[in-house]
Formats: structure tokens, C-alpha cells, sequence
């Protein structure tokens, strides 16, 4: 890899880094409360106002940004990465590639972050989930590989991938074109930042829908410790509640996603474009 490039790559990982810890910081509760809803098996009419209340009262304001030291470890670095990774599969992302193309450098970018940070997505998911009590990253990290082992620490792998690939590749197939369409709308070469968080935002909630429904077979093997079969657990969720218990949770998942989505895309791109790297 010439100088000049890996530059660019460390350039795009500190971009993403910065864009994901500022998104992380103010969105947390959203990721709080869909860990909570798809978690909870009562079934309630307004299940995200009632839980909503029920952190409140339960835990304060507090509460609601529990679990943010384990989402700070998964996304600052997570974000980095996958910026990192597809300045490094492609760095002419933005000459306009294909849809196939696009799909394929996001999920393949995304495989390989959600592989390196597992674990924290594990105790990530048990540090919201409120069943537990580690004390911190690390202790949480010592206890799950002395009673679970290495599988304890990537459990949920197969889920976190079916969901974290294709929600990033369809989120960039879905990105990109939409930036043509609102470029070729306006007669613009350039979209100004508004009009970018504008495109991340529609297709943030176009990719959450497609991929929601292995978030919460995901979300329910994460954060219990007891061994698990994919197929009992769709059948049991589909049981429960239908067709609709595979959206628990979806309002402030795609809220989340989409709006972190957006601001870190926005973010990125500015910083990119400010120092002049491409």
C-alpha cells in the first residue's frame, strides 16, 4: 500500500471513529429501550412509552444511557473500522459503482468489524439488558470467558452477521443511489450536509426493515446465557407474537440506526472532504 493511501485509510478510520462516538453518546437510550422491548416478553399495547417509563422510574435518567462504556467500545472503534475498510476495498467508492457493488464492499466491510467486536457486542447487549451485574468492560469480558468460554463471547455471531452485513449493504446500495437521484433532482454535483443526512436517513429506515427481524433473534440469544437453537427461538418468537414479534423494537432501532447512520455518513464526509481526501 502506497504512503499516500494508507494515509487516506488512517484518515477514514479517525473520521469514523469521531462520527461514531458523537452518534453513540447522544443515541444510546434508543439502543437502551429496543434491547429492553425485544427482551420483554409481556405483550403491551404502547410497549415503548411503558418502557420508557419503566427505566425512568426504575432507574432514572441514568438508565437510559446504561451501557454506553460497551457501545463506546464497540462503535468508536466499529465505525472506524468499517470507514477504514472501505476506503481500503475501494477508494473510488464515490465514482458512481454499481448497486451490486455497493451492496457487496458495505457487507463485506461490516462482516469483517462485527467478527473483531463480538465480544463487546455481547456484553453490550447484557450490560442493557439489565439482567446482569458487571461492574466493568473488562470483568464483564473475564466472567463470560471463565463460565462461557470463546463461544460465550461470539454468541449470537451468525444472527449479528445476518443482520449487521446486509443492513450495511443495502444501507450503501440504498445510499448511493438515493444521493444520484437527489444530485440529478437538484443539478448539483455536491449535496450539502443537510441534504446527505437527508439520503442516510431514508435509507437507514429502508435497510433497518429488511434486516430487523434477525436483530431481535439476535438481541434474544445475546442476552441470555442459557444454550440455544435459532430454529426455537424463531418458532417460539412467531408462538408469542406472530409475524409482529420479529419487529419488536423496530421504532427505536430504525431511529437509532437510522440517525446514526445519517450523522456519521454526514460527519465522515465533511471531515473527508475538508482535508481534501476522496
Amino acid at each position: 500500500m502506497s504512503e499516500k493511501r494508507a494515509r487516506n485509510v488512517s484518515t477514514a478510520i479517525i473520521s469514523g471513529s469521531f462520527s461514531g462516538t458523537t452518534s453513540t453518546l447522544l443515541l444510546q437510550p434508543l439502543d437502551l429501550l429496543k434491547t429492553r422491548i425485544q427482551i420483554d416478553s409481556r405483550n403491551r399495547h404502547d410497549v415503548l412509552r411503558e418502557t420508557f417509563k419503566e427505566v425512568l422510574k426504575n432507574e432514572k435518567v441514568i438508565g437510559l444511557w446504561k451501557g454506553t462504556i460497551p457501545s463506546l467500545y464497540r462503535t468508536v472503534p466499529g465505525v472506524g473500522l468499517y470507514y477504514g475498510c472501505l476506503h481500503l476495498l475501494d477508494g473510488r467508492l464515490r465514482e458512481k459503482p454499481s448497486s451490486v457493488k455497493r451492496f457487496a464492499l458495505g457487507a463485506s466491510a461490516r462482516g469483517f468489524v462485527v467478527l473483531c467486536l463480538m465480544p463487546i457486542n455481547v456484553i453490550k447487549i447484557r450490560f442493557e439488558s439489565g439482567k446482569y451485574h458487571y461492574k466493568t468492560v473488562p470483568k464483564a469480558f473475564t466472567y463470560i470467558w471463565s463460565t462461557e468460554g470463546v463461544r460465550g463471547l461470539y454468541r449470537g455471531s451468525f444472527t449479528t452477521i445476518i443482520r449487521d452485513a446486509p443492513f450495511s449493504g443495502a444501507y450503501l446500495m440504498f445510499y448511493g443511489r438515493i444521493k444520484e437521484i437527489v444530485k440529478q433532482s437538484l443539478g448539483k454535483e455536491k449535496l450539502s450536509s443537510p441534504s446527505i443526512a437527508i439520503c442516510g436517513l431514508t435509507s437507514g429506515i429502508f435497510a433497518s426493515l429488511l434486516t430487523h427481524p434477525a436483530d431481535v433473534v439476535k438481541t434474544l440469544i445475546q442476552a441470555s446465557s442459557e444454550p440455544y437453537k435459532i430454529t426455537a427461538i424463531i418458532k417460539n418468537i412467531f408462538k408469542n407474537n406472530g409475524l409482529q414479534g420479529f419487529f419488536k423494537g423496530f421504532v427505536p432501532r430504525a431511529l437509532r440506526r437510522t440517525l446514526i447512520s445519517a450523522m456519521s455518513w454526514t460527519v465522515y464526509e465533511k471531515i473527508m472532504s475538508i482535508v481534501g481526501v476522496k
